[in-house]
């Protein structure tokens, strides 16, 4: 393993952890902090999924276009303004389920951003032989903040409240641009010559994913999937606190 590629490490292993402290923070500062209704409950969801199907072809063709670690970089930054603004509006007393609802979309448009660049980033800082380590690496990081971030971050809305617990995840995406800022790296965007119309290339990855029929089974299967969760998600946060009366800490 490299010394750039455990800066990466380092940076995307404390990201992880805060963005699931925000994946139980963001639907509890709606659910305690705003009083949120059903309705506005499934609009959070939404908005926090609809930008993956809605920007993710476009994302990858453009991220494919540019250097990968000044996207990374500025996508952390973004996404550390964009959350530290619920904190910042509930302690002025003015945060409203819109506000939430507009940073929950740009936060997650800026991580399929992210994510298209990422990937690709990796096998610039280490070599060829050493991927499946490297992937291994990050996503034990990714399994070890599933577990430990939601309840962080229900143990840090018990004490701070929600919306300042979503400040632990701007904080994080601070030290990851760092991380990033420090990462040496040479790479170098496709020379414009090879480039086509963007459109022509999110239709040609179109066309593979429809065309090849495993890409086309395990797409609609994963759709089907994440359509599931989202419903539940839409109403499961309401369910344990009104019906079942837990606080974020039991959640």
């Amino acid at each position: 393993m490299t010394g750039e590629f455990r800066k990466l490490w380092i940076g995307q292993s404390i990201s992880a952890v805060g963005s699931q402290v925000t994946l139980i923070a963001l639907p509890l500062t709606a659910a305690f902090s705003l009083g949120s209704t059903p309705q506005e409950m499934g609009f959070l969801v939404a908005a926090q999924w609809l930008p993956y199907p809605v920007f993710g072809l476009f994302a990858g063709a453009w991220a494919d276009r540019l250097r990968r670690k000044p996207i990374l970089i500025a996508t952390d930054i973004g996404r550390a303004l964009v959350l530290a603004t619920i904190p910042v509006a509930a302690l002025a007393g003015t945060l409203t389920i819109g506000h939430v609802l507009v940073a929950a979309f740009a936060a997650t448009s800026l991580t399929v951003l992210f994510r298209a660049a990422y990937s690709p980033f990796i096998p610039v800082l280490v070599p060829r032989d050493a991927l499946v380590d490297a992937n291994a690496k990050l996503a034990l990081s990714e399994s070890v903040a599933r577990v430990a971030g939601p309840s962080l971050g229900g143990v840090l809305v018990q004490l701070v409240t929600a919306p300042i617990t979503i400040l632990i995840d701007a904080v994080s995406f601070v030290i990851s641009a760092v991380a990033l800022v420090l990462v040496r790296a040479t790479e170098s965007p496709p020379p414009r010559a090879a480039r086509r119309a963007i459109w022509a290339e999110m239709g040609e990855g179109m066309r593979v994913v429809i065309g090849n029929a495993f890409i086309r089974s395990v797409t609609i299967i994963g759709s089907i999937f994440n359509l599931a969760i989202t419903i539940g998600d839409a109403v499961l946060i309401l369910y344990f606190t009104r019906e079942l009366g837990l606080d974020g800490a039991m959640i």
